[in-house]
């Protein structure tokens, strides 16, 4: 019996063909070919040649920053903000497809300084169960998570899927080579990630600073009601577990850990309401986090996108 493969429109199969195949020779150049700073150097080129080639994108990352900063920066600062948020999303990219070929030690060598450590420490001795580790498309997440299991912390994330198998693929095995463990959005997934919750020290990875959509709750992000997952607030207040924020920033050509204290869990009789409550909360460290490191988030995102009913 054949199996049933995936039709893929004519038009979007240049672009299919080009992440799947592409991807996988950036991934065997990067580990077997180039040193890391010749990839740092495809990697500038590569997001020079995505910032021209790509202009929509290029549009909604400044406008992305005008609507989080409005006039703070000029036309020309809010530009070479988002083209240095390119350089910097391409290179973290790059290297986390090195990922596999590194040692613990050449991983942790990557690391200039921690800051706030002894926050995820605590939290670790204080909850009944995991902590869950509160990441965002600042730096570099991939290393903030592959950090983790370097120095002995057990880590599962969850992970959605890429549009391209390939893609997805190679995600995965960079992230099981140094540790972290999957887990897919599923029925199967989510019984796993209760069984993580309820496992004494170690940590969940969640990421919840992009738009959440129609299911998601409408809480202020720079001064603007935005679509954010209510699933980290959610699992804390049902399990009880503290909420980390866990950043890697780069730090010239490597990265600075940046671990901040325990995120306020509010209680409220309502549940929704705390939900709501404890996911601005979220947000402010989102902002507080992209604010000091502007030029290292993830812009081309459209975070406003869904509004809330009515408006």
């Amino acid at each position: 019996m054949t199996r049933n493969k995936e039709y893929i429109p004519l038009k979007y199969r240049p672009r299919r063909f080009l992440e799947r195949h592409g991807s996988r020779f950036l991934a065997w150049l990067v580990r077997v070919v180039l040193p890391r700073n010749a990839a740092f150097k495809l990697a500038d080129g590569l997001a020079f040649l995505v910032w021209y080639l790509l202009p929509k994108h290029s549009r909604l990352a400044q406008q992305m920053i005008y609507y989080a900063f409005g006039d703070r920066y000029t036309p020309i600062e809010r530009r070479e903000m988002a083209r240095r948020a390119y350089r910097n999303l391409v290179r973290a990219m790059l290297d986390f497809l090195r990922f596999p070929r590194l040692s613990r030690e050449e991983l942790l060598g990557l690391c200039t300084a921690v800051e706030g450590w002894e926050n995820l420490e605590t939290a670790l001795e204080q909850s009944p169960g995991a902590v869950i580790g509160l990441a965002g498309h600042v730096g570099n997440w991939e290393y903030s998570g592959a950090y983790l299991p370097a120095r002995g912390i057990p880590l599962a994330a969850v992970g959605r899927e890429q549009r391209e198998t390939a893609v997805t693929g190679l995600m995965l095995q960079a992230r099981s080579a140094v540790g972290i463990e999957h887990i897919p959005r599923s029925k199967h997934g989510n019984r796993r990630l209760v069984e993580c919750f309820r496992r004494k020290d170690g940590v969940v990875g969640l990421l919840a600073d992009q738009n959440a959509g129609k299911a998601g709750v409408f809480v202020p992000f720079f001064g603007r009601l935005a679509s954010s997952f209510r699933g980290p607030a959610h699992f804390a207040l049902r399990y009880n577990l503290p909420v980390v924020p866990i950043f890697a920033v780069w730090d010239g050509a490597k990265y600075k850990m940046i671990i901040l204290e325990p995120v306020e869990i509010v209680r409220h009789e309502d549940m929704e309401e705390a939900i709501r409550l404890t996911t601005a909360n979220f947000q402010k460290v989102y902002e507080q986090i992209i604010s000091r490191y502007p030029d290292q988030y993830l812009w081309a995102h459209n975070r406003w996108k869904t509004r809330p009913p009515g408006e």
